[in-house]
């Protein structure tokens, strides 16, 4: 009887060990490819390593990051960021006189998280400006990978006003719009019923999370916990549903974030950048829902003659293969795509300093590429003159409910 159960008791103290050290086998295992991710910077979701939880705007690009990382098409891109989190060397103030700012905001459109820093949109869109005008830009990069109009919103009232832009450029993606959707839970509105700020839940919550904290320590606990999770359908209420622009939340934004622009002596410019979705087996020639929408609020809340908005997509059916400019895998703009999409919003930003809109010059049937896969220069033509922006202008305020 001793025998038998000292031999049970030595089986399981056997068994006990072995998965005590398969336990420890697993999160060594965890740890290693956790390294390994961090030290290759290829984590599958950009936003992830690129922001950070903000107690005012829900997220915001993580400060002095200075990372390189494998970009789709296999070459290695740069990513750095400043003080303040904007990607690109410090932004200089007060203004230097005679300096024309201009601050682009978006998502990982305007970031570029699959470009190095000398092809995003705003660093293209800077070289475009300058061989076309005697005028000095400074072209602030103000994306952030996750953002849409609401974050953007509350990231300009809190922050980005203080760089002193000139001009205010907003690049909306259909995508964009499903990006706000967890930040509208926690959104405060102040006393003239405006957002105020939304503060993640990450710096909001009181004590201490626990469960929480166990998962940061122990990698196979969170692998554990989020593979069950997802096994019983505990995260589908995570899962985002699509946004449509058509939804009253979606575009709001834009009318507070032209009265803050207004506010701040600049001028709001809206453009719907390019996305891979429209161009399908017979590519979209007709104006977006989203562009369609965004006019339909604009002039709603008579802001349509004070905000120019602008859809690239029709530079883009213009070349021969449009499909080229996208990465395959994640339908991203690459550096031959950011490079037209900046030219052609060279030509906006240069049309809305001087007035209307003239006769563009239109790219050309095919996009050429030099040594450096950047397409050739399109040639601007010269906007005739006109009467400044209003400046007796009083934009309608677009009223929310408070929650």
């Amino acid at each position: 009887m001793i025998r038998f159960l000292l031999c049970g008791m030595s089986r399981l103290i056997m068994a006990v060990l072995l998965l005590g050290l398969g336990v420890c086998a697993l999160e060594v295992g965890l740890r290693a490819w956790q390294l390994r991710q961090r030290i290759a910077a290829t984590t599958a979701n950009e936003s992830i390593e690129l922001t950070v939880p903000s107690a005012s705007s829900w997220i915001d690009v993580k400060p002095l990051v200075q990372i390189q990382r494998a970009a789709e098409n296999g070459e290695t891109i740069r990513i750095r960021t400043n003080e303040a989190g904007l990607r690109g060397p410090s932004v200089v103030v007060p203004k230097p006189r005679g300096v024309f700012r201009i601050l682009v905001l978006g998502g990982d459109s305007v970031f570029g998280s699959e470009t190095d820093n000398d092809h995003t949109v705003p660093a293209r869109l800077s070289h475009h400006l300058s061989r076309n005008s005697s005028q000095a830009f400074d072209v602030v990069n103000a994306g952030c990978p996750g953002a849409g109009p609401l974050i953007n919103l509350l990231r300009f009232r809190h922050q980005l006003a203080t760089t002193q832009p000139d001009l205010v450029l907003l690049c909306l993606a259909q995508s964009d719009l499903m990006s706000d959707q967890p930040c509208r839970g926690a959104l405060r509105l102040d006393d003239a019923r405006q957002p105020a700020y939304a503060a993640h839940p990450r710096l909001s919550a009181q004590g201490y999370d626990i469960p929480d904290a166990v998962c940061c320590e122990f990698l196979t606990v969170d692998y554990l916990t989020r593979k069950l999770g997802s096994v019983a359908g505990f995260d589908r209420a995570a899962v985002p549903r699509p946004i449509s622009s058509r939804s009253p939340a979606s575009l709001a934004p834009v009318v507070p974030l032209q009265q803050l622009v207004t506010a701040s002596f600049g001028q709001l410019l809206i453009s719907i950048a390019p996305s891979n979705s429209l161009l399908g087996a017979e590519p979209q020639k007709q104006p977006s829902d989203l562009e369609a929408d965004l006019k339909a609020l604009l002039q709603k809340t008579e802001l349509d003659q004070l905000i120019p908005v602008q859809n690239a997509l029709s530079d883009f059916l213009s070349t021969s293969d449009p499909r080229s400019l996208f990465y395959n895998d994640s339908g991203k703009l690459n550096a031959r795509g950011n490079d037209l999409y900046a030219q052609s919003l060279a030509r906006f930003v240069l049309q809305a300093m001087q007035g209307p809109p003239a006769t563009l010059a239109q790219p050309p049937a095919q996009v050429p590429s030099g040594n450096s896969g950047v397409p050739a220069p399109i040639p601007f033509s010269a906007p005739a003159p006109s009467d400044p922006w209003p400046a007796n202008a009083s934009p309608q305020l677009l009223n929310r409910q408070s929650r």
